[in-house]
């Protein structure tokens, strides 16, 4: 058997969402069933073949290597006139000690490994072209799962201390591993923080996350610093909001916007096929009112591959409606299988 499965059967355990694992397999040509058992099934089949062999290794690594680095990511860009020296300060940072996640690397800790890992985020892994340096972070997070408990598995002790309860809910608190990417682009002069988990924690604890990292590289540029004065704006992403809804392509599938009229709506569809802009309801709302406020935004289009949807996410609340200069720091890139659909997203968001 080869030791490639083992890739496949981390993008489990990382709890990657099957239908983009579904699309990454079809773009690299790979076997797909119904759901990660049927699919591991059938990897393995060709992996045990050896006119299948090579060619399958090649593809699962190079799967796994693309949902690491794209995937579905919450983004923050920083422009900086010190790109170049960032980088250096991560080669420093890479070069020392062995840390405990790049002895498994790229795969992540076993359960018991990590629970002994330190929480801060560890560079493991960098790699460079001509223009641009990306470096891979890994950091121990906690998330908590709630699962329903049977009454008959709680003592008679408890239940006449406590009383009894319709639902009992247990709480279990477990730890995870993270892979987070930051870009530093030389020619451009910009900082990409790509931030992974999206699949197991919510986007308030990613941008908790995000802050810890950004600290991260402050300290390394200026040990003194405490804030992001550091690495200057972030690029704001809330004039995206209505150019993407106004630009014809793609479709709507989701935006929350107020009205000049004092309205609040927030125009959704079920699917990632239709269009909000094509809901008879919404259209002839839009039309009997000058202007809409939008503060979010849900986009998709049909990936350039052919194969899975592509999604940009910009998270905003109500009120940046009633501010002077709205802002918008972070973004969520959805469902990109590999390179191209990360790239056709970036694009469109910049």
């Amino acid at each position: 058997m080869s030791d490639v499965i083992n890739l496949v059967h981390a993008l489990r355990e990382r709890e990657i969402a099957f239908p983009l694992f579904r699309t990454a397999l079809h773009q690299n040509n790979l076997p797909v069933s119904q759901g990660w058992d049927r699919t591991i099934e059938r990897l393995v089949d060709d992996l045990q073949n050896p006119k299948l062999k090579k060619g399958c290794e090649a593809s699962i690594f190079q799967l796994y290597t693309d949902i690491t680095f794209y995937g579905t990511k919450l983004i923050k860009i920083y422009e900086n006139s010190e790109a170049e020296t960032i980088k250096n300060l991560l080669d420093i940072e890479l070069s020392k000690t062995e840390n405990i996640y790049q002895k498994k690397f790229p795969l992540p800790l076993a359960q018991k490994d990590l629970i002994g890992a330190p929480m801060g985020p560890l560079c493991v892994y960098s790699q460079s072209n001509e223009r641009t340096s990306t470096y891979i972070f890994c950091s121990k997070n906690y998330i908590y799962d709630r699962e329903k408990i049977a009454e008959e598995y709680m003592s008679d002790k408890l239940i006449e201390d406590y009383g009894a309860f319709d639902e009992i809910v247990g709480v279990r608190r477990r730890p995870i591993q993270v892979f987070d990417l930051v870009l530093v682009d030389a020619i451009s002069k910009k900082i990409q923080f790509r931030m992974g988990g999206m699949e197991r924690q919510k986007i308030d604890d990613i941008k908790k996350r995000l802050d810890v990292l950004t600290k991260k590289i402050n300290k390394l540029i200026d040990p003194d610093a405490d804030n992001d004065l550091s690495l200057l704006q972030a690029v704001n992403f809330y004039p995206k909001i209505i150019q993407l809804y106004e630009e014809k392509d793609g479709r709507i599938k989701e935006i929350g916007h107020s009205t000049t009229t004092s309205g609040i709506h927030n125009g959704r569809t079920r699917s990632k096929k239709d269009d909000v802009r094509n809901d008879v309801f919404f259209e002839h709302g839009v039309k009997a009112i000058s202007s809409i406020k939008a503060h979010t935004l849900v986009k998709c289009w049909d990936s350039p591959t052919g194969h899975g949807v592509i999604s940009i996410d910009i998270p905003g609340t109500l009120g940046l409606t009633s501010e002077k200069k709205p802002y918008i720091d972070i973004s969520c890139m959805l469902d990109c299988a590999c390179e191209d659909d990360y790239a056709f997203l970036l694009n469109k968001l910049l």
